[in-house]
């Protein structure tokens, strides 16, 4: 391998470095902590959405830990099985 050779494959390495490092900041910045409890637009609900193992009822938890289930538009616990 020549010094032009290894030149050029630094080079090539190099462009390949940048280009990775910017396809990753854009993707980084476009990646919310937004969920199904938050809306489309505005502030976050600060909620997460947790789902039993065993029942596949969902509940909203808190950020300090409070815990609900989440009811659908009839007043229904949302994902359980076997309703």
């Amino acid at each position: 391998m020549t010094l032009d050779d290894s030149k050029n494959f630094t080079t090539w390495l190099a462009g390949i470095f940048l280009v990775g490092w910017i396809i990753n900041a854009f993707v980084s910045a476009a990646i919310t902590d937004r969920d199904d409890s938050d809306p489309l637009e505005g502030p976050l609900s600060n909620m997460a959405v947790r789902t039993d193992a065993l029942t596949g009822c969902q509940y909203l938890e808190t950020k300090s830990g409070g815990i609900t289930p989440r009811l659908d538009a009839s007043g229904e616990q949302v994902g359980c099985r076997g309703r």
